[in-house]
């Protein structure tokens, strides 16, 4: 068998061929990663997309807009049974209020 060239340059062709390799099986991973990663972000997207389209027709049922027509009614009701109660507070309150800014008015008329 002959050999072809010197060992100096061997070494400096097996270094040129082992940063070439590296390039080649970084460039082949990034390749693979994304082929692996394709179907993965396909299937998430038909997810979310079926996720939204359930979601909807869940909120377009008759019991869920029993639902979100019950809750309404209860908020509604505690909400008014809340102000009845505060309504006699409110009154002393909005007369303050009133005179305080009606005060401040005043004298921004006349300049004090």
């Amino acid at each position: 068998m002959r050999r072809r060239g010197s060992r100096a340059t061997r070494a400096e062709g097996g270094r040129g061929q082992s940063e070439l390799a590296r390039w080649a099986i970084a460039d082949l991973r990034l390749a693979a990663w994304f082929l692996w990663i394709t179907p993965l972000l396909a299937a998430l997207s038909s997810s979310r997309d079926a996720l939204r389209s359930r979601v909807v027709a869940d909120a377009a049922s008759p019991e869920s807009a029993a639902s979100r027509k019950l809750r309404t009614a209860v908020f509604n009701s505690d909400f008014t049974a809340l102000l009845r109660r505060r309504a006699a507070s409110f009154c002393p309150l909005r007369l303050i209020c009133d005179l305080m800014l009606a005060t401040r008015e005043f004298l921004d008329r006349l300049g004090l």
